[in-house]
């Protein structure tokens, strides 16, 4: 009697417990149009695809949603919370908290976005390279761009926006990502720092004739391509998760649909540079059979 109800006292905990590991909490941060949050989560988007994906792949695990602020999922992950996050570029401070998949998108790095009535201003900024450098773009005050306060820059962007004292020709934009493109309509502002994937999309939403009114200029010292991965806490369930995570990855190959979903975000001359990236480097891995 005594041995049952022990045992009947335990159970609970022990289900419980087993439950919490066989489930996989994601962290999603709005970031049109890669991610919208919009109607039953996962949502909308190429990280939404990757996600039900993955749902249909790993049944054994249970899939549970959660929006959050960039800042606080890492920041959780990092406390040991077991936890994933699907979409990341990978930097020495996020590999000391959590465990990479193996790439699960691949991307153009960020570019100058300008107003083609604008680009002259921009030539004196032009290395021979044929690149922007940034620093003495950011130095002149008679052009204007507008930041959104939630994003994340590479050093390459992040470094002289940094060491820039607040100046009037540097606007915030507070979590609100469409509005420096709605400025950038106007002729408000002069340029963004944005990826070619969200450009077209968040255009599209305000004026799509505008489109064919922006230009895209490299910035120098970026990578010719950005390889995104999935990253969840480090340790032995973030191992675990990943470990499925890759085999899923391996078995679709280097063409998962969520690519094609990609493309069709981009501006055509730079989708067809993506697509050389796809063919040339294969940062996706390899056909299944190869």
């Amino acid at each position: 009697m005594v041995l049952a109800m022990v045992l009947a006292a335990a159970q609970p905990v022990w289900a419980g417990g087993e439950l919490a590991e066989r489930e996989i909490r994601w962290f999603l941060k709005p970031f049109p149009p890669v991610t919208i949050l919009e109607g039953p989560l996962p949502g909308r988007g190429l990280v939404a695809d990757f996600l039900r994906t993955l749902a249909d792949r790993m049944p054994e695990y249970r899939h549970r949603y959660e929006p959050s602020g960039g800042a606080r999922a890492l920041g959780l992950m990092a406390q040991g919370e077991p936890a994933c996050y699907p979409s990341l570029l990978k930097s020495p401070a996020r590999e000391a908290v959590l465990v990479f998949s193996r790439p699960m998108a691949v991307s153009l790095p960020h570019h100058v976005v300008v107003r083609v009535d604008r680009v002259d201003r921009m030539l004196q900024y032009i290395t021979p390279l044929g690149t922007i450098d940034v620093v003495r773009l950011l130095a002149d005050g008679t052009l204007a761009t507008t930041l959104t306060e939630q994003r994340v820059f590479p050093p390459q962007i992040a470094g002289p926006l940094h060491a820039l004292t607040d100046q009037p020709h540097v606007n915030r934009a507070n979590g609100d990502f469409s509005a420096p493109y709605r400025q950038l309509a106007a002729g408000w502002i002069d340029y963004l720092f944005a990826f070619p994937s969200e450009v077209t999309w968040q255009i599209g939403q305000i004026n799509p004739a505008f489109e064919s009114d922006v230009a895209y200029l490299p910035i120098d010292g970026m990578p010719p391509f950005l390889t995104i991965h999935t990253g969840c806490t480090k340790g032995p369930w973030g191992r675990e998760v990943i470990a499925r995570i890759d085999a899923v990855l391996r078995a679709i190959g280097p063409r998962p649909p969520w690519v094609d979903r990609h493309l069709a975000l981009v501006d055509p001359p730079l989708a067809r540079q993506l697509e050389a990236v796809l063919s040339r480097h294969q940062p996706l891995g390899h056909k299944p059979d190869e």
